[in-house]
């Protein structure tokens, strides 16, 4: 196993931090924002916005993954799992018009989305917790 590759050091190294950053994000802004004025503030959404980036590290765990023959049912599954969570939160909330205010927050529709999104952290979770198990092994000391 030729884990010294630069290439995929670079793919998990990169992958890990545009995953995690998204999970981490809201924690941070959380705590600055308790610092700054007192209270503590969750924006359980920024996941999402920064989703785009978070598939884009997530495909290149999934790439460093197949290279090193590691973790790539965790990794891959967890992908598939993020992408239908999100796309399906999304397109239940355009489908149902909660997002568009046509239908107001609450009721099923609202359980659905939020049950999607959690279904979305989850994942990415579960990818970013392969993508650390990929770092301690490309950057292992042998």
């Amino acid at each position: 196993m030729q884990t010294r590759n630069i290439l995929t050091r670079t793919l998990t190294l990169a992958g890990f931090v545009l995953v995690a950053f998204p999970l981490i994000a809201p924690l941070l802004l959380g705590v600055a924002s308790l610092i700054l004025s007192g209270v503590f503030r969750l924006d359980i959404l920024i996941p999402g916005e920064l989703g785009f980036f978070a598939l884009a590290g997530a495909g290149m765990l999934l790439a460093a993954a197949w290279r090193l023959r590691l973790r790539r049912r965790l990794i891959g599954a967890g992908l598939a799992a993020a992408l239908v969570g999100l796309l399906g939160s999304q397109a239940v909330a355009q489908l149902t018009g909660l997002a568009s205010g046509e239908t107001p927050p609450g009721g099923w529709q609202w359980a659905l989305v939020l049950a999607l999104f959690g279904v979305y952290l989850a994942a990415l979770a579960a990818v970013a917790v392969g993508g650390a198990l990929l770092l301690g092994r490309v950057f292992a000391r042998r």
